[in-house]
């Protein structure tokens, strides 16, 4: 099966918004054997949504639409799905119940009358619930093909799609059994993991692609067959020639992070951990609070001024009277203000534990959150490194 996701907002044509939910639905599609021919963004207008809506579904079993199901008159999805399909929108009682009840949990005694249309359906759309919002979504079956609309916000989209928009689409390939498997590496470019693994590349079954994030490489394998074992048997050899040819390189698979590695790591050598922010100016820390079990290894975090001296010496000290030595983390804060989009500014990572030292060099072309969250990772990645030198 192919698809075309459209997201639907002039507010993400004018750049104001950022369309994440593209990126989460493309990286849902592969384990259910759905291959993303493009993503499409169109603005709040009916003929376009209509237009852009036909013109999918004449290469793409599958249309998803994002955005365009609030109560305002610019939000015309349902709209135009019901001119596409030449059906007519009537009120949905149930539908309606539904949402004069999320308002009056809201603490609101009336339902404004702009979000009547909400609770609109065409014969051919079953409706898709929202418990983290008021636009509920369809799912239309025409003439064997699916067009499948959901809300814009991310909360509300993700919610959907895992606990009823999945389960459906599962159902549709349930001939064919997907699984997936994402290998996650640091420490190499991309172009010299494409020269190592060359000849793994451009199968069907299994299909290996290649991805740069900002942990580093990701290699995501997708295998199909007729059953779980038989797609795990595809899989499980070229994970294990991965593995062998890049070694070390590979830190997590999955859903793993830096963080939640490096705390694990930390955890089983029984080590502490503190960190001197400059360029990524506490983002590190951010990042480890989310982490599982980082309150038992982390001493604190330190962001310098531009007169500061070293974080005091009491964060370096190991709870209850661990002696094994704690980690330093140190990302230098160092000409960086004149960095532009043309010249690329040298940070340095240094990573420290005992007697041993490691110091690195990354280039960036700018302060942005996306730049310093990418040197944020790399720190951690470099610690993780360190640390397991001496594990």
């Amino acid at each position: 099966m192919e698809a075309i996701i459209i997201t639907v907002g002039t507010e993400i044509l004018m750049g104001e918004l950022i369309d994440t939910n593209s990126s989460f639905l493309a990286n849902e599609l592969p384990s259910l054997g759905i291959s993303l021919k493009k993503t499409v963004s169109v603005g709040d207008r009916m003929s376009d949504i209509t237009e852009e809506i036909d013109t999918a579904l004449r290469s793409a079993d599958v249309v998803m639409l994002t955005g365009g199901l609030g109560p305002t008159s610019d939000d015309l999805t349902r709209e135009s799905v019901a001119e596409f399909c030449g059906e007519e929108m009537s009120l949905d009682p149930e539908q309606l119940t539904i949402l004069e009840e999320v308002f009056r949990n809201r603490g609101q005694t009336t339902m404004p009358k702009t979000n009547l249309k909400q609770a609109f359906v065409i014969p051919s759309a079953s409706v898709l619930s929202n418990p983290n919002g008021t636009a509920p979504g369809w799912f239309v079956k025409k003439a064997g093909k699916c067009i499948i609309a959901m809300p814009g916000p991310p909360s509300e989209l993700q919610a959907m799609w895992k606990s009823q928009v999945c389960p459906r689409l599962r159902d549709m390939t349930k001939d064919v059994v997907y699984i997936s498997r994402n290998i996650k590496t640091f420490g190499m470019s991309e172009g010299a993991i494409d020269e190592m693994l060359g000849h793994l590349f451009g199968k069907d079954n299994p299909f290996l692609g290649i991805y740069s994030k900002q942990d580093g490489i990701h290699l995501r394998i997708i295998a199909h067959a007729n059953s779980v074992k038989k797609a795990q048997s595809l899989i499980d050899p070229l994970d294990m020639e991965i593995h062998k040819s890049l070694n070390s390189s590979v830190w997590g698979y999955g859903e793993d992070t830096p963080a939640q590695i490096l705390v694990n790591e930390l955890k089983a050598q029984k080590r502490n951990l503190v960190v001197t922010e400059g360029f990524t100016k506490g983002i590190i820390c951010s990042f480890l609070s989310e982490a599982p079990g980082a309150s038992e290894i982390f001493n604190g975090g330190f962001i310098p001024g531009l007169n500061a001296t070293e974080p005091a010496a009491e964060f370096f000290t190991s709870h209850d009277g661990n002696e094994n030595s704690p980690i330093h983390i140190k990302v230098s804060n160092e000409a960086t203000a004149s960095a532009s989009q043309n010249s690329l500014e040298e940070i340095s990572i240094h990573v420290s534990v005992g007697d041993l030292s490691d110091i690195s060099v990354v280039s960036v072309r700018n302060q942005s959150l996306r730049v310093r969250q990418r040197t944020a990772n790399q720190a951690m990645l470099i610690a993780l490194k360190v640390l397991r030198t001496l594990d």
